[in-house]
């Protein structure tokens, strides 16, 4: 009997220290149907980001293809460059076949 005694006091000790520790006034509760409406004009559409990436990226690629367009020539050689004598021959494809030089 004298181990029930022993914690009975310790379940009374345990309560009051828990309830020491209580608030005396608890606060108020939140109702999220009034903060919902309060917060209303602040809500923004999810999708709106998306929408705004979806946006950038297709900039991006019709943008880039413009570039990339006015990068392009029409076959047409340009002003001042000269490719004469740079083309590949049967000697150039015979030297590559060849053991490169080895170097002193």
């Amino acid at each position: 009997m004298s181990q029930n005694n022993t914690s009975d006091d310790m379940d009374r000790l345990f309560g009051a220290y828990f309830q020491a520790e209580l608030p005396a006034k608890w606060p108020a509760a939140p109702r999220p149907s009034v903060e919902k409406a309060h917060n209303r004009t602040a809500i923004v559409d999810p999708s709106v980001k998306s929408r705004w990436a979806l946006a950038a990226s297709v900039a991006m690629l019709l943008g880039g293809c413009w570039y990339l367009s006015g990068q392009l020539n029409d076959g047409k050689a340009k002003p001042g460059l000269n490719l004469e004598g740079t083309g590949a021959d049967l000697k150039h494809v015979k030297d590559m076949k060849q053991d490169p030089p080895k170097m002193p």
